[in-house]
């Protein structure tokens, strides 16, 4: 009975799938439409992992430098960094109608660089590599009990970071031994105090004139005051 009644539902399927307008039909339809719109999503380029408005570019001889400003000028880019030290290496950056492997195919192909590629975007993903981090001197940031102290007494920086690693709008430093703001890591993300910077009534620098421009007790402090002596520091 249960076998006469499996075959019987079968055929009753199969009767309706064959129908236009049956529930059957339109369900295998739907389930169908479901899977190619699955499939092409899945199939979709993912986004560009790299900058579309700029290249890197190493020239492949320093007595080439006239061709490759000249090919610069060709293509409409302009040179937005450079880094002696890395063998010349050039941060170009690409006009809005020149795409980015436009740009290194003419570039690659014009024999005057070492190599051409995009600017990849990357994201930090690691903790720090820092001697002094993992040596326990930054116990602060992540305690390990070396040097006598309290294992976990410390910020949770590597929990921190997990969480949010950008806030511009947050204001905290404490450097002991100083900075270099010009430093590349450091320069755009600097904060500078209003109430120190620009011209005072003399015309003068408010960052250097010796005056204490915003009353708040300290003599241009434009990025900060000194976290140690004033003798044996320097206000940048």
């Amino acid at each position: 009975m249960n076998d006469q009644w499996k075959s019987s539902t079968r055929a009753l399927l199969r009767a309706n799938a064959r129908k236009p307008g049956s529930p059957v039909r339109l369900l295998g339809l739907l389930c169908l439409g479901l899977i190619l719109t699955l499939a092409t999503a899945r199939a979709a380029p993912a986004p560009a992992a790299y900058r579309t408005d700029r290249i890197l570019i190493r020239p492949k001889d320093t007595t080439l430098s006239s061709a490759l400003t000249m090919r610069h000028a060709a293509l409409g880019t302009r040179v937005h960094r450079a880094f002696p030290r890395l063998g010349g290496l050039q941060v170009v950056q690409l006009p809005l109608f020149l795409s980015v492997p436009q740009a290194l195919a003419s570039y690659r192909g014009s024999g005057l660089v070492a190599y051409a590629e995009p600017d990849y975007i990357v994201h930090p993903l690691l903790t720090p590599n820092d001697f002094r981090y993992w040596d326990g001197s930054l116990w602060g940031l992540h305690n390990t009990g070396l040097y006598g102290g309290v294992v976990g007494a410390d910020v949770h920086a590597p929990q921190a970071w997990d969480t949010q690693c950008e806030a511009m709008n947050v204001i905290v430093a404490v450097v002991d031994t100083g900075v270099r703001c010009t430093h590349e890591d450091l320069a755009g993300n600097m904060w500078t105090n209003p109430g120190e910077s620009g011209l005072d009534a003399f015309g003068l620098p408010k960052s250097v004139n010796l005056q204490d421009d915003d009353g708040d007790g300290f003599v241009d402090d434009v990025h900060g005051i000194n976290a140690v002596p004033f003798g044996v520091s320097t206000q940048c």
